[in-house]
């Protein structure tokens, strides 16, 4: 057992990452979203349960309002999810907001605005 470098809920969350990014991209396409990241997704050790966390680049629609609209539609999600993963049970999803790259920004900003000063 010592031999498994990786959990089996890890190798199936990359597999959620991955067959959502497609659907993001192409099945099912949000307007005015712009880009749409998947940054992170976090499943139960039960394999019943996924977070998934994205990042929103040029978006028009304010992100938290996008999460909502995602989130309302999630039934169709796993839809796409449940065609393409091949397990016994598609996992609950919900999409979370990962706002790390702004305040990544937020403090680039604000350590330029010291620099500056000096």
């Amino acid at each position: 057992m010592d031999s498994f470098q990786f959990k089996r809920s890890d190798r199936v969350s990359q597999e959620i990452k991955d067959i959502i990014s497609i659907i993001l991209s192409s099945k099912v396409v949000l307007k005015d979203s712009g880009l749409i990241t998947i940054t992170e997704v976090k499943t139960a050790d039960n394999l019943r349960f996924s977070k998934i966390y994205l990042s929103f680049i040029n978006n028009k629609i304010e992100s938290e309002e996008l999460i909502k609209m995602m989130n309302s539609n999630i039934r169709e999600y796993r839809y796409h999810l449940g065609k393409s993963l091949e397990m016994k049970y598609v996992p609950q999803i919900k999409f979370y907001h990962d706002n790390s790259f702004e305040e990544i920004e937020n403090i680039a900003s604000l350590l330029n605005k010291v620099n500056t000063k000096k």
